[in-house]
Formats: structure tokens, C-alpha cells, sequence
């Protein structure tokens, strides 16, 4: 599992539960994938409906049933392990 530097190492799900935490987390992954496939070109067009959302999450605490920041994962996935310049 890669950690990415802008993860806070005191964050913890422990509010929300373990199944929120798994889909949070399946969410994340899923968005980083499908990052990672147009990246590849081995799709042309990327489009992902995910839930749940994560864009009231922050760094360090859930916000609003949102655990993980999706978007913002894929985002700083892609400039440090993809190498690219932005996003």
C-alpha cells in the first residue's frame, strides 16, 4: 500500500464505523484507478459515479458522511506517483 504525503498519520475512521470506512476507502481506490487507466491511455475517457462523495471531508476529520476526499486522492495520487505536472 502506498502512502501518499499528504495523508494525516492521526486520521482514523473510528467515527464512522467500519463499513463506512471500507467504502470510503473503496471509493479512494476506485477513483485512483481509474486515474491511473486514462493516465495509461488504456481507456480514452474516465467517468466515475462515487459514493460516498468525500468533498466535506478534510485532512485530518470526516465531514457530513464523508470519510475520504476521493477527488483530492486522486489528485495528489496523480502528481506524485504518475508524475504529472497538474491536475
Amino acid at each position: 500500500m502506498r502512502t501518499l504525503s499528504y495523508a494525516n498519520p492521526k486520521y482514523n475512521f473510528k467515527s464512522v464505523g467500519s463499513i463506512v470506512a471500507r467504502a470510503c476507502r473503496t471509493a479512494a481506490g476506485t477513483t485512483i484507478n481509474l486515474i491511473s487507466s486514462v493516465v495509461r491511455r488504456d481507456i480514452d475517457i474516465g467517468l466515475a459515479f462515487i459514493r460516498p462523495a468525500g468533498h466535506h471531508s478534510s485532512t485530518d476529520k470526516v465531514g457530513a458522511f464523508c470519510g475520504l476526499n476521493s477527488v483530492s486522492i486522486g489528485a495528489v495520487y496523480a502528481i506524485q506517483f504518475l508524475k504529472l505536472d497538474r491536475v
